[in-house]
């Protein structure tokens, strides 16, 4: 981990903001020490807490908002990231250009929610009625990524069973992040049945597909790239089973799968356990399942603002943060629950 902990300090520290010419030199060094392991960020935050407290300093030398400095300098849809291709993991990596951010949704967003605008209050900064008392506020934008472009890889086999419901293999490891929820609910919003009627069977690579790790916030992006594909495969054959036998060779293109059924465009409907039995037990006798792999070497990257304000008291010394809010650009929510859950654990 030592190079490539160092090598995402100092691709997150030259990318966040454009900047057209970059150096960037790191030492790795050998010690006798315990062998080290990864820990939430992986170098990331290092980075971003050297490179927004620099802008701040740089916004208050030149006597900028520190919001409006920052916002002229990010980097900005359409623009590359240089350093994703000089700095991949451990080795070259893949030129990456942003194609969406919604970075400035999210600082209007957290700007309006904490009350950006009090912090030039003289009665907001220190209160009349409490002169021992001072309060700021601060502003740190962040991009990340979603897993390492051109290495990560995952793969999921799904199956339908002779009730309707479905086995999910997937080789991702739920470390208490959620994702085995996450995947059903991308199996069965491909599928259309209920979120229960997916069984989900993850992490052993024994007797599940292949998956590189849950690691660099890849498992929804690449393992779920790899359950759609299942699912729709098996979704695809589902069809045209049907089609075959149901619906008197109906284009299966034109059918659909809802509430646990395959519906016909004139409403005609058969029940996925119909299905199953009848491809297992009747027909082909074979069993509907699918397999897939997915991998990119794309690695889209989220946005992020987060605002805290801060009390300090001049006679103890003690401080406080009385509010902090974040708002982060993660694409679709699929579970925003468990979403809310890694946006708060980030940001504490």
């Amino acid at each position: 981990h030592g190079l490539t902990v160092q090598m995402v300090t100092g691709f997150r520290a030259l990318s966040t903001y454009w900047l057209p010419a970059a150096r960037y030199h790191c030492d790795v060094v050998y010690t006798n020490k315990p062998v080290p392991g990864a820990f939430r960020g992986y170098g990331a935050p290092q980075a971003l807490f050297a490179l927004e407290q620099h802008m701040e300093e740089l916004a208050l030398a030149a006597g900028w908002d520190p919001l409006e400095l920052k916002r002229r300098n990010w980097v900005k849809v359409g623009q590359d990231l240089p350093m994703a291709k000089a700095m991949g993991e451990g080795r070259e990596g893949f030129e990456q250009i942003v194609q969406s951010s919604g970075l400035e949704e999210c600082v209007q967003a957290g700007a309006a929610a904490i009350g950006w605008e009090r912090r030039q209050d003289p009665a907001w900064k220190q209160p009349p009625d409490r002169p021992h008392i001072r309060r700021g506020m601060g502003l740190a934008i962040c991009m990340h990524g979603t897993g390492i472009a051109g290495l990560d890889m995952g793969a999921a086999s799904i199956k339908l069973n002779d009730d309707g419901s479905f086995n999910l293999l997937v080789g991702a490891t739920d470390l208490g992040t959620g994702s085995d929820t996450v995947l059903a609910q991308i199996a069965a919003e491909a599928l259309g049945v209920p979120l229960d009627h997916v069984l989900v069977y993850s992490s052993d690579t024994d007797f599940t597909p292949f998956d590189t790790g849950a690691y660099a916030s890849s498992t929804t992006y690449i393992s779920g790239g790899a359950v759609l594909k299942a699912a729709e495969d098996a979704a695809r054959q589902i069809r045209e089973h049907a089609a075959r036998h149901f619906f008197d060779g109906v284009d299966p293109e034109r059918l659909h799968l809802e509430d646990s059924h395959v519906i016909a465009p004139d409403g005609r409907r058969v029940s996925l356990e119909t299905v199953a039995l009848h491809s297992i037990h009747q027909a082909e006798q074979h069993q509907i399942m699918a397999t897939a792999s997915h991998m990119s070497y794309l690695s889209p990257p989220p946005f992020a603002a987060q605002y805290v304000a801060v009390e300090v008291d001049t006679e103890t010394g003690q401080v406080t943060a009385t509010d902090a809010v974040m708002a982060v650009d993660c694409g679709v929510a699929i579970n925003p629950i468990t979403a809310s859950g890694q946006v708060e654990g980030g940001m504490v």
